[in-house]
């Protein structure tokens, strides 16, 4: 293709691209999906026309049929009517297949990038995060609700008012002021519950939130007794959400109710105009049944509309969430394939703060470490050690700062090169739902070998071929029914899946036992023989002994950095606040190892 066509066709795609959302993604998976929305219009202009059969049947009935005494007629025209109603249901099942089907490639092209931005680490979209994929199933099942079909079925209505037109003016004014007043009713509707129906939507979200908290942390409710109250403050969130979400249902309900009362009221209308045109001989029986048929048809749709009004405004508000946040958190572009690194890992200046007006949690770290080096990071409680060790994996993004892998910014490096490059061990382990196999693999296709391996550098597979079904024990509620020691294991192998070049443990010895941190020490031994850059955050004898150098942390700031001989006595000055360490074992080891 030259770059003429190129040009031509990126304008022409340009020129033909929906935009009627804030963010890029909605508005491609909208656009590509033109052609269905094409296809649903072709379906409800058939299938509005084949609406008017039972209109053309009761006019033939009564002025041709019943006058004249033609049974075959009605015979033949009855089978019309059945093949044309026949027809007419297929069209609409197909339709509605098709919403359903749209509703899944909108899911297939908007979700993997809903996930992405969920998960994100910058943005202020951080509280609807949680939220967001309900959001877009809300969006999605509405999609292939009678509220769009309804929608769908509205543009047609000048079809029905035209034909009433044709059979008498005076009908069709009649019909077209129903419209009318029907519109004021769905905009009466829009104006009285858009507010209820946000708050009810925001209370909502707030008790499932509450609700999933409960759940997800029931040992600890139950083991301090306190579900009666918990579940006490939790009812009083789901009573507001009860209330507020009756309060909008109630107000659907009337204004449905009365749409239906008047839809009723304007096909008698018709039948009372339409009996006076008969009466005036400007207007034959059939014509006027007709007339009040087409009258119901026009009036269904917006009657439909009102009727799932709630759930219209709870799908655009579901969508406006979704729709902030993928504009708060725009897509990262595809890195580079940097060299593969060799460990040599730079922090430049450091600083970091929550959010806009918070404290800073770091200030100003800097230091360096070559390839094959093992750092201790110690401190007392609340000197930013995990929040120094989740910058360094990528996880959270400094305020300010750089953090370096072989001198490339560390957000310059691709995700997927990153995960075999980093091994990290949070502070709060967490197992996710699946095997134990799965979980140590990262949820990775690969070969056994490298998970055997993996367990095997983490002491960890006695433990697990001593479990049932071994390392297909399946994993839920984050591994809560191991012990903390056992999870603890599994997670250092996941850590060290795939051998990755710079480790990162943060308390990886606070559920182990002795027997436990020794194994530990041995494994950080056989990194340290294999030139693997570790960073450990922990108090203990055994791990201080193997480092290289030490970090000292203390309100944010680097107190002391060097090696161990260095930085051993400024612990003296903060042992009463940080983990008991005897100092003295570790100075006697520091000194045996020459340092």
């Amino acid at each position: 293709m030259s770059r003429e066509e190129l040009r031509s066709s990126q304008e022409a795609e340009q020129t033909t691209r929906i935009h009627i959302f804030k963010s890029s993604v909605l508005n491609k998976a909208a656009t590509t999906q033109l052609n269905h929305l094409f296809s649903l219009g072709v379906f409800s202009f058939f299938i509005n026309v084949l609406y008017l059969s039972s209109s053309i049947y009761m006019m033939q009935i009564y002025d041709r049929v019943i006058p004249g005494g033609r049974v075959e007629t009605l015979i033949m025209i009855t089978l019309i009517l059945a093949l044309a109603l026949m027809t007419l249901s297929a069209l609409d099942a197909v339709r509605g297949i098709m919403l359903v089907r749209l509703s899944i490639c909108v899911d297939a092209a908007v979700t993997p990038r809903l996930i992405e931005a969920a998960m994100d680490r910058s943005g202020e979209a951080g509280d609807e995060r949680a939220q967001v994929i309900r959001d877009f199933d809300t969006f999605r099942q509405f999609v292939t609700g009678a509220g769009v079909t309804a929608l769908l079925d509205v543009p047609w209505f000048p079809i029905y008012i035209g034909i009433i037109w044709i059979l008498h003016p005076l009908l069709a004014m009649v019909a077209a002021g129903g419209v009318a007043v029907t519109a004021l009713f769905a905009l009466f509707t829009e104006f009285n519950i858009r507010t209820p129906t946000q708050k009810a939507n925001k209370a909502a979200i707030h008790s499932y939130t509450v609700a999933d908290e409960m759940i997800r942390h029931r040992e600890v409710i139950t083991g301090l007794h306190m579900q009666s109250a918990i579940a006490t403050n939790w009812r009083g969130t789901r009573n507001d959400m009860l209330a507020l979400g009756a309060g909008t249902s109630e107000h659907t309900t009337l204004f449905g109710s009365g749409t239906k009362l008047f839809r009723l009221l304007m096909q008698s209308s018709m039948l009372c105009v339409g009996s006076y045109l008969v009466i005036q001989q400007e207007l034959t029986a059939g014509s006027m049944i007709a007339a009040s048929i087409l009258m119901g048809r026009v009036m269904a749709p917006v009657e439909q509309i009102i009727m799932a009004w709630k759930q219209f405004l709870s799908a655009r508000e579901a969508t406006g969430r979704v729709d902030r946040l993928l504009a708060a958190v725009p897509a990262r572009p595809r890195a580079m394939i940097l060299p593969a690194p060799e460990g040599r890992l730079s922090v430049e200046k450091i600083i970091y703060a929550p959010g806009r007006d918070q404290p800073l949690l770091l200030k100003g770290i800097s230091f360096d470490l070559l390839p094959g080096e093992c750092l201790s990071v110690i401190g007392p409680s609340a000197a930013g050690k995990t929040t120094l060790i989740k910058i360094l994996v990528g996880a959270v993004r400094p305020t300010s700062g750089v953090v370096r892998l072989d001198g490339a910014d560390l957000t310059s490096w691709d995700n997927e090169q990153l995960s075999q490059v980093i091994g990290y061990l949070p502070q709060n382990v967490l197992l996710f739902q699946g095997t134990i196999r799965q979980n140590i693999a990262r949820f990775q296709e690969t070969d056994d070998k490298e998970i055997l391996a993996a367990a095997q550098a983490a002491h960890a597979h006695a433990l697990v071929a001593g479990l049932a079904n071994g390392y297909n024990t399946p994993v839920r509620d984050g591994g809560s029914h191991f012990s903390g020691g056992q999870r603890q294991r599994v997670a250092l192998a996941r850590a060290l899946f795939g051998d990755p070049m710079l480790v990162m443990l943060d308390e990886p010895n606070a559920h182990l036992d002795s027997e436990g941190d020794t194994a530990l020490a041995q494994t950080l031994q056989r990194l340290k023989e294999r030139k693997r850059t570790v960073i450990i955050v922990s108090h203990r004898p055994t791990t201080l002994a193997l480092s290289d150098k030490i970090l000292l942390l203390r309100d944010g700031g680097v107190e002391k950095f060097g090696t161990a001989t260095e930085v051993l006595p400024a612990l003296r000055r903060v042992h009463d606040t940080t983990a008991a360490v005897p100092l003295e074992k570790v100075a006697t080891r520091s000194v045996v190892r020459g340092e």
